[in-house]
């Protein structure tokens, strides 16, 4: 359920659903890797598993589930 908090997706705790607003990253490369993996407006994306060292988090998004480094996850603002 949206609540209303602006953050970005990696500051997003474990098994909290939350709602792309936008990516905020000027690399044309990963911007379109994102794009792939599903991560667009609206989206809803649920970080389910922290990686050991807390570097990576797998995410829930469309039915499928990826890994994203903290760097990359940092620049998608979400709503929760």
């Amino acid at each position: 359920m949206n609540k209303g908090v602006l953050t970005t997706l990696d500051k997003v705790k474990l098994n909290t659903s939350c709602t792309v607003i936008n990516i905020n990253n000027k690399d044309n490369k990963l911007f379109n890797r994102m794009l792939d993996f599903g991560i667009v407006k609206n989206s809803v994306i649920t970080p389910l598993y922290k990686g050991i060292f807390g570097c990576t988090v797998a995410y829930l998004i469309k039915d499928s589930v990826i890994a994203l480094r903290k760097e990359d996850a940092s620049s998608v603002n979400v709503i929760i």
